[in-house]
C-alpha cells in the first residue's frame, strides 16, 4: 500500500471526526434505500476504490470477523493494514446489499475509529524510514 494512498484516505478524517457535519440523510421516498449521503461521503467511497482499500475477497464468509471488530472496537486500535482493508471493504459491500449499513458505521464511529487506527499505522511506518 502506497504511503500516499492511505494519506489521500486520511484526508477524510477530519470531516469524519466533526460530529456536527452532515453525512447523510434519511428520506421517505428515496429508492433503492432512504439513505442519500452526501458528497463527501460518496467521494471517500470512491477515494476507497481507487485506492484498493475495497479489495476482492470472501467478504460474505469473512462478515462474522469484522462484526467482532464492530461489537468489540478496540479490537481495531491493533488491527493491521489488510485488517483494515477487509473491514472497509465489507462495509462498501455490504451497504451495496443493505442500504444504511454505511450511515450506521459513520454514526457508530467506526469510520472514523477505522482512519484513525490507520493514522497510526501511517504514522509508525513513517518513524521507522
Amino acid at each position: 500500500m502506497k504511503r500516499e494512498s492511505i494519506d489521500r484516505l486520511l484526508t477524510f478524517l477530519p470531516y469524519f471526526e466533526d460530529e456536527e457535519a452532515e453525512k447523510f440523510t434519511v428520506s421517505d421516498i428515496a429508492v433503492p434505500g432512504p439513505y442519500l449521503y452526501k458528497d463527501q461521503v460518496q467521494e471517500f467511497v470512491r477515494v476507497l476504490n481507487e485506492e484498493d482499500f475495497v479489495t476482492d475477497f470472501d467478504w460474505p464468509n469473512w462478515g462474522p470477523q469484522a462484526v467482532e471488530y464492530f461489537k468489540e472496537r478496540e479490537r481495531i486500535e491493533t488491527a493491521d493494514l489488510e485488517t483494515l482493508q477487509k473491514l472497509f471493504t465489507t462495509i462498501v459491500r455490504a451497504e451495496k446489499m443493505t442500504s444504511g449499513v454505511l450511515a450506521e458505521m459513520i454514526d457508530k464511529g467506526i469510520i472514523t475509529d477505522l482512519l484513525r487506527r490507520l493514522s497510526k499505522l501511517q504514522s509508525e511506518k513513517g518513524n521507522e524510514a
